[in-house]
C-alpha cells in the first residue's frame, strides 16, 4: 500500500511545494530549503499515526 499509493503521493505533494513557492531573481538560495522544515515534521507525525502513537 506505502509504496503503490502513499509514496507518490508524498512526491507530487513535495514537488507541488516546491514548484508553489519558488525563489524570486536575485533571491540567494538558503542553505537548507524552505521545504525541508515541513518534510521532516510530516514525516515524523506519519510514522507517528502508521505506529499507532504507542
Amino acid at each position: 500500500m506505502h509504496g503503490l499509493v502513499l509514496l507518490p503521493l508524498y512526491s507530487v505533494t513535495d514537488r507541488a511545494v516546491q514548484i508553489l513557492t519558488p525563489a524570486g531573481p536575485g533571491t540567494p538560495q538558503p542553505a537548507v530549503p524552505t521545504v525541508n522544515h515541513v518534510r521532516l515534521p510530516a514525516f515524523l507525525s506519519g510514522l507517528l499515526l502508521l505506529s499507532g502513537g504507542r
